[in-house]
């Protein structure tokens, strides 16, 4: 059984690959990049039904524009993108995105809040671990963003490692008034005494003072699996059977403590949500986001809105909904972008300039991934041509020491470390990789085309000398140097030529 991690669970399902053993793993993101390995089942929440289900909530609210807060990091910018993609889809126009690390300084977390707060950003969506969340959130409180006014939805990333151990009320008294998606458990007796017996089983300096309310949602999961093992283990050592351990897993149907145990396409997904309000240390479920795409209460009453959630008490404890930003009909900003005019690489780059109004048009893959990169932030291109041809050394230069007229650049322009000293760069997305540059004569002896007259004579002068000096060598005593002399002169060039073909 592997961790959350991505990295983690690539290497474990490769070891899984190669000695063609389950491997299972819990709450790690669904990633594209897992779908090759055949022998990797996953257990965690849908993506899909969440960033539905988060979406939904916000246009119940008539919020326009939302910040999006997360977690720097590769293991779950596929579910961050999948509700981008949501967002845009259904009109909710993503304000500003800041991401955030483990290692990020206090300082610079209260900076980039600071800087949001003063755009007049007020609906927040936090997609990041409890560790970052509980610092970022400390941080929120300090500059007053946790008052009446303010809204802020946490996503299951955040919501899932909530749950279990009462040893989160620090983190959960700084998120006071946040509402969260968090994966639905369903309340049973069996898991209640599950929870009981295993709570029997802690060290006695660990159940002291520790209240245990339900198990944490990997511990479930765990469990099912754990029961979804032992069942394909002994069905595999039945007589008359055949299936493998993985494929009996993938078989298995029973009612666990997580639901209806069912692999679907190597994943035991969870796509029905429970949304909570936390208050103070503590927490209260106010509805559910079900598969079907509609909200739910707690007493079972289903609707497309959000209408039939209970009452939230938002941050400052007031029940009244934050009223979200309030967007002016304003002029969009114009970005003014400095284009390279070489042409060398059209698929790359292409510039053309209108004649008449002199008005500079750019396509190619470069451009669609600019354009692609700013379509959140709703703004106007003005393309201007770099005139001075391929030397993008000055180009660097003169979008650092020309603020005022430039505001970024796009072109087929290589990261150089005398570049990067002028300007910042996006992330590299093309690849050089390892390339022969060749002519394009189809001469079957184009390759003597770099020998010039020079460097033949100077070859044969090394021949010969390297005879002369082993002729000089060997002549005492060997008498294969010995003879005539126009045999010897003849084992000179001998022997400077078999240095061609010999090995020594």
């Amino acid at each position: 059984i592997s961790g959350d991690s991505l990295q983690e669970t690539k290497l474990l399902a490769e070891i899984g690959e190669q000695a063609r053993v389950p491997v299972i793993s819990l709450n790690s993101p669904a990633s594209l990049s897992l779908r090759k390995y055949s022998h990797l089942i996953q257990a965690t929440y849908d993506s899909s039904s969440e960033a539905k289900g988060i979406t939904a909530f916000i246009h119940g609210f008539e919020w326009k524009s939302v910040a999006l807060v997360y977690e720097d990091d590769d293991d779950w910018r596929e579910s961050m993108q999948l509700m981008v993609d949501h967002f845009h889809e259904n009109g909710v126009r993503i304000q500003s995105k800041v991401g955030f690390t483990v290692s990020s300084s206090e300082k610079m977390m209260m900076n980039r809040l600071r800087k949001m707060k003063k755009s007049g950003t007020t609906v927040f969506v936090v997609h990041m671990s409890e560790l970052v969340a509980t610092h970022l959130f400390t941080c929120a409180g300090r500059l007053r963003m946790m008052c009446e006014g303010f809204a802020w939805v946490l996503t299951a990333k955040t919501m899932n490692s909530l749950q279990g151990r009462n040893g989160h009320e620090y983190a959960k008294e700084a998120m006071e008034g946040v509402v969260g998606f968090r994966s639905y458990i369903p309340v049973s007796n069996e898991l209640h005494n599950f929870t009981a017996r295993w709570r029997k089983t802690l060290p006695l300096e660990e159940a002291v003072g520790t209240e245990i309310t339900r198990f944490s949602i990997s511990g479930v999961w765990a469990h099912d699996f754990a029961w979804a093992l032992a069942r394909a283990a002994e069905f595999t050592r039945m007589p008359n059977v055949s299936s493998t351990l993985l494929e009996a897993i993938k078989e298995c149907r029973f009612k666990g403590l997580s639901g209806d145990f069912h692999i679907k396409h190597k994943k035991l997904l969870s796509s029905k949500f429970e949304i909570v309000n936390l208050i103070g240390s503590g927490e209260r479920r106010i509805g559910f986001w079900n598969s079907n795409g509609s909200f739910s209460n707690t007493r079972h009453l289903s609707s497309t809105t959000h209408n039939n959630l209970e009452t939230i008490i938002w941050p400052g404890g007031t029940i009244q909904s934050p009223q979200g930003r309030k967007l002016e009909e304003r002029k969009r900003k114009t970005l003014r972008v400095l284009v390279t005019s070489s042409n060398r690489f059209p698929r790359l780059v292409k510039v053309a300039t209108d004649p008449v109004t002199k008005k500079v048009t750019a396509e190619g893959f470069c451009v669609d991934v600019f354009r692609a990169s700013i379509s959140p932030f709703n703004y106007e291109v003005e393309f201007t041509l770099w005139r001075n041809g391929s030397n993008y050394d000055d180009l660097a230069y003169a979008l650092s020491s020309q603020k005022d007229k430039y505001d970024a650049a796009v072109g087929d322009i290589t990261i150089t470390y005398n570049r990067s000293s002028y300007v910042d760069f996006t992330m590299p997305f093309t690849e050089m990789g390892v390339g022969i540059i060749t002519s394009r004569e189809r001469s079957a002896w184009v390759f003597l085309k770099p020998l010039t007259p020079e460097l033949w004579l100077t070859t044969a002068a090394f021949f010969v000398l390297t005879g002369i000096i082993v002729w000089l060598i060997e002549k005492p005593e060997n008498t294969e140097f010995q003879g005539t002399w126009s045999k010897q002169i003849g084992v000179i060039f001998w022997f400077g030529f078999s240095t061609l073909v010999y090995a020594h």
